[in-house]
């Protein structure tokens, strides 16, 4: 059975990223040229499995969303007894103690689940940061308070409760006195 074939939400994974119109080099003189892309995704890869949300420049992030979603689609049709499963772990997961976290505790957790298992969030510029504009990327059911906050129901305030009563009962006793004078006039 085919991996593509059983998740039709996930993206493919492209063979060249383009970013932005000119191509730019890298500026971490340590990694291996050939490399240099894939082991930064390492990296940002290992960081996201450790802290379950982590920033990053929004482009990057982008980047790295589908190869998290598919270790992720890995880890929970394969198993973790399959060796190709674990070969794909131990090389975009860096530390041997998130590989185990990544079989104990992530691939239960999106087992019942569909849809993507990370989220994608765009931060507003901050002047003093750079031009760089900046992104959050997540596992969904994370212990973290939510980056987008729902609007708050203030329905069952005291005061609002106490002002829709007001409302009831004077909508009421102008009833009851329409009522009234409907009646005297008829």
């Amino acid at each position: 059975m085919s991996v593509s074939r059983t998740v039709t939400w996930l993206p493919r994974i492209p063979k060249a990223v383009k970013i932005g119109h000119i191509p730019q080099r890298l500026k971490s003189p340590r990694l291996d040229f050939q490399r240099a892309r894939l082991e930064i995704l390492r990296r940002m890869c290992s960081t996201l499995f450790r802290e379950e949300r982590a920033e990053f420049r929004f482009h990057r992030a982008v980047e790295l969303r589908p190869y998290a979603e598919r270790l992720l689609q890995f880890g929970i049709l394969r198993g973790p007894e399959d060796t190709y499963t674990k070969e794909m772990v131990d090389w975009w997961i860096m530390d041997g103690d998130i590989r185990e976290k990544f079989f104990e505790v992530y691939v239960p957790r999106f087992r019942e689940k569909e849809g993507p298992f990370t989220s994608l969030h765009f931060i507003q510029d901050d002047p003093s940061e750079g031009h760089y504009h900046r992104g959050v990327i997540e596992l969904n059911g994370n212990p973290y308070p939510p980056v987008v906050i729902q609007e708050m129901d203030y329905s069952h305030n005291l005061l609002n409760v106490l002002l829709k009563n007001a409302i009831c009962q004077q909508m009421s006793n102008l009833q009851t006195q329409y009522a009234a004078k409907q009646c005297e006039l008829s």
